[in-house]
């Protein structure tokens, strides 16, 4: 017997009638959206937006709910609406293929994320503020952004996910900051930028000539720069160098030969040329003294000829004091010296100093630059105003004692790119928030400071009282986080001699102090909520696990905690390693040395090869595979790796060697791939095999020669019964066989082959094998030797009901779905009987004189519309309008008869 349930709503059309009749009216207007868009969802489903209407043309639309608007799934989508604003910290949400068109407007704090499909934009972007651009870290997801950048206020657009962001259009006039955090920033299209942040594990690559003369880039240790094409800027600093002005600029052959840098420059062309302006100056003049606080009205700050004692403008040959004191009058405290309060602008005077608690404040957005800035101990530096600011020339503090940097309210933050310069007696810098007081952790780290300068000799102690303190270069330092503060490494730091302290608030969680981990540190110890760590090697992932109070949830899971002047960093790979020695090849490792069990080892997006030996032993303490990398395998017998760890994305391709021992563990989210890739090849793993329920499938190919009569001897066989994976088998290119599969579930391909070793049980898998699409006879192919148990079975199209199927009536019914050699009795068990769904999200229109019902359809289940004009007595539904049958997603059902007012309809459901 048939199921059958109908839909909660009763429709009646003529009241709504007319209210759609009054809608039609209604101007072009500003439509807000009215909730997040979840997986699924898209910007054309008029649930979303407070008019209850689709974006059309005329009106402007606001995403103010702090979550998604996503682009629909299809390809080449245009949004119907004028523009589409991002504002109050919402996200939007890339998940079309090809290329969406689209006017966008970020509002400050607002997030563009990949998160699927083609990474394709057209159309305008502006707005003001910041903007963060997430490619989704550990998946290959680019970005091209053909998008005109229109002239705006975008402070700085933050770029981040390991992939790579292609900005295109070469009319953009973009003036603000590139921070490149984790990721590759290229294109013709970056506009006229002030400045280029690169960070360690990020490459900068301009496609066409870039000529700013008062730009500054910054290649933090480990960070790429392709030099291509020339280019002409004020300042570079590369790996902590600070180019100076050289005639005829650098060109890339001489960069490349730098014995310090010249491996940012790899793929650089010898003949482009990089042009720097950047020239120290060391002339000296009068000593200028400030006469009064440059308080919040004075607008031109330190350009005010009022506020020095000579009456003039600033001059080049001048060195110029706040030392808080005016001779004519009383002592003051605190006196500000200020930057001008809107652009950038740099100081016109040999010198700035900041003594007797003066405060050096900087005003609104923009980069700001002193040559020769001095801060003594008990003065600071204090942002005045803005979301957005960066400081560069070169900053020297001096005296004995601390050195504020404030950052005085949530949403300010500044960049230091100067040039740093400590007295040894210079003991603290500290980190604060002035003007307003955070409640939680989240809040504080909404201000705070960047250091990424290239040169920095402090080795005092950095304290973290609240705000956030981020960079690419803290000098020789230790730290202290305190409530509310947050310490985040950009790059690898390395100072055995640092202790790093992060305290919990003993009363409220949410106000801990917290350490962000995105690269590798070494400290010689450690205190993380009061808890001291023993001397060893502890990743992100280990971190989040054990100390999670004190821990930022977006700390790198491989990132490395070291603790102990005993304890070594990780080592990284850093090319394809070459057939014959594979591993042991010192020269494909950073540390130049051929790997030793003092060290844990990293490959990431490089080949990594076993030796051409009988059964290696891998001698790292670990070997970890990252960032798409994969592990080939040219060894013969059983190559053995002792805590090997891969993520997804990654791949082991089976060439001459066939066996893997050790202990294997699959960690990340998305799809991991165990490659034969040619006919004939086997693939066997002996090791213990740990996956993370994070990963969602396992693929099973071979990616080069492969002929379908060669399913039976090409794959990939399990052993250990104790596989800890739960996700989706994808058997794409021949056999996946063995023991040890886990509890997970089953699609094999046309071309693909399953043989699963054992008895199988897991009444929540799901059995998929396809058919050939261009010949129905022939199709993927299963072994049934063991008795099975799943929820679904999909056999060559065809889904079973619920019971028990013996050998012999699958080979019977299904032929080559099922091998010949399967067991006549073995018997495939399905558990799953479908319930019939709920029919939510229903809307309703009418199109002339039709009624059209619109809801969210599964594809096992045949809808119907009835109509009855009576529903005091039991109705007898006499009129069948319209039935849809297989369709899953959001559909239309339109009645083929003239809706009546008087009428009364709902949609029933049924299992096909």
């Amino acid at each position: 017997m048939k199921q059958s349930r109908s839909a909660h709503q009763l429709l009646r059309i003529g009241a709504w009638s007319t209210a759609l009749a009054f809608g039609l009216g209604a101007q072009a207007a500003d439509i807000y959206q009215t909730a997040n868009m979840p997986i699924n969802t898209n910007w054309e489903m008029s649930n979303f937006w407070d008019n209850a209407e689709s974006p059309s043309a005329g009106n402007d639309y606001f995403n103010a709910t702090g979550n998604d608007t996503r682009s629909p799934t299809g390809n080449d989508p245009v949004f119907g609406g004028d523009s589409l604003t991002i504002t109050n910290g919402s996200r939007f949400q890339m998940k079309h293929g090809g290329t969406a068109t689209v006017n966008l407007i970020f509002e400050d704090g607002s997030r563009m994320t990949h998160g699927g499909g083609g990474g394709g934009l057209d159309g305008t972007i502006t707005g003001d503020g910041s903007l963060t651009i997430d490619m989704v870290s550990g998946q290959t997801r680019n970005i091209t952004i053909n998008s005109l950048i229109e002239p705006n206020t975008l402070s700085s657009i933050t770029v981040l996910g390991e992939s790579i962001l292609t900005v295109a259009n070469s009319a953009n006039t973009y003036t603000g900051i590139w921070n490149v955090a984790s990721a590759t920033l290229k294109g013709e299209g970056l506009g006229q930028a002030s400045a280029f942040i690169v960070g360690g594990t990020s490459t900068l690559d301009f496609d066409a000539g870039f000529t700013n003369t008062s730009a500054d880039i910054s290649i933090s240790s480990g960070g790429n720069f392709i030099l291509d094409q020339d280019v002409e800027v004020f300042s570079a600093s590369i790996w902590g160098i600070a180019l100076t002005n050289k005639t005829g600029g650098y060109t890339g052959a001489e960069l490349k030969a730098d014995p310090t840098f010249g491996t940012a420059f790899v793929g650089s062309s010898d003949d482009s040329t990089l042009t720097v302006h950047y020239t120290p100056q060391v002339v000296v003049g009068d000593t200028i003294y400030q006469i009064a606080n440059m308080s919040a009205v004075a607008t031109d700050g330190w350009n005010d000829t009022n506020f020095w004692d000579n009456g003039l403008a600033l001059i080049a040959t001048n060195d110029y004091i706040n030392n808080n004191f005016n001779p004519t009058s009383v002592n003051e405290i605190a006196w500000d010296t200020r930057t001008p309060a809107s652009g950038s602008d740099t100081f016109g005077g040999h010198s700035l100093t900041m003594t007797n608690g003066a405060n050096f404040a900087i005003k609104n957005n923009g980069p700001w630059t002193v040559d020769n800035l001095y801060i003594w101990a008990g003065s600071s530096i204090r942002l005045a105003g803005g979301s957005s600011s960066a400081l560069g020339g070169a900053l020297n503090l001096k005296g004995t004692g601390s050195v504020d940097l404030n950052a005085g309210a949530f949403g300010r933050m500044c960049t230091i790119s100067s040039l740093m310069y400590a007295d040894p007696t210079i003991s603290n810098i500290v980190i604060n928030i002035g003007e307003t007081s955070p409640t939680n952790t989240t809040q504080a780290m909404t201000a705070g400071f960047a250091i990424n300068s290239a040169l920095n000799d402090f080795a005092g102690l950095w304290i973290v009282e609240a705000g956030l303190l981020k960079g690419n270069n803290f000098g020789n330092g230790s730290f202290l986080v305190t409530d509310m503060g947050v310490l985040d490494f950009d790059y690898s730091y390395i100072n055995a001699s640092a202790d790093l302290r992060v305290e919990a608030n003993p009363t409220n969680a949410a106000q801990n102090g917290m350490l962000l981990l995105d690269s590798n540190v070494q400290v010689g110890s450690a205190t993380l909520g009061g808890v001291s760590l023993p001397e060893g090697s502890y990743s992100g992932a280990d971190l989040k696990a054990t100390y999670g109070a004190v821990i930022h949830e977006d700390t790198s899971d491989v990132a490395v905690l070291a603790v102990g002047a005993s304890i070594a960093l990780p080592v990284y790979q850093t090319g394809n390693q070459p057939t014959g020695p594979g591993w042991t090849d010192p020269t494909t490792w950073d540390n130049n040395m051929a790997p030793t069990n003092l060290f844990a080892y990293i490959n990431g997006n490089y080949e990594a090869r076993s030796p051409n030996v009988s059964n290696p032993v891998f001698p790292g303490l670990s070997f970890t595979i990252i960032d798409n990398g994969y592990l080939k395998f040219r060894h013969a017998g059983t190559a053995t790796i002792s805590n090997l760890t891969m993520y997804a994305g990654t791949e082991i391709v089976a060439v001459t060697g066939n066996q893997l021992d050790g202990d294997l563990t699959v960690k990340g989210s998305g799809s991991f791939t165990f490659d034969t890739q040619d006919d004939g090849r086997t693939l066997t793993i002996l090791s213990p095999v740990t996956v993370d329920s994070t990963v969602t499938s396992i693929v099973i190919t071979c990616s080069n020669a492969y002929e379908d009569s060669e399913r039976n001897a090409t794959g990939t066989t399990l052993t250990d019964t104790g596989n800890t994976f739960t996700g989706t088998w994808v058997v794409d290119k021949g056999y996946l066989s063995g023991p040890g599969l886990g509890l997970g579930s089953f699609h094999v391909k046309e071309t693909g082959y399953l043989s699963i070793g054992a008895a199988y049980s897991n009444e929540t898998a799901d059995l998929t094998i396809d058919v050939n699409p261009t010949n129905s006879a022939t199709g993927g192919q299963m072994l049934l030797e063991y008795d099975m148990t799943v929820s679904k079975a999909t056999i060559w199209g065809t889904q079973l009901d619920a019971g028990e199927y013996t050998g012999a009536y699958l080979k019977s019914t299904f032929g080559d779905a099922f091998d010949a050699a399967s067991s006549d009795t073995a018997v495939l068990k399905v558990t799953f009987i479908p319930d019939i769904p709920e029919i939510g999200d229903i809307e309703y229109t009418t199109s002339g004189s039709d009624l059209v019902i619109g809801f969210v359809a599964t594809n096992y289940v045949s809808y119907t519309i009835l109509a009855d004009d009576n529903l005091v007595l039991d109705p007898a539904w006499p009129f069948t309008v319209t039935n849809i049958v297989g369709v899953n997603g959001p559909v239309a059902i339109t009645n083929d008869t003239s809706a009546d007012p008087n009428m009364f309809y709902k949609v029933e459901a049924e299992l096909d």
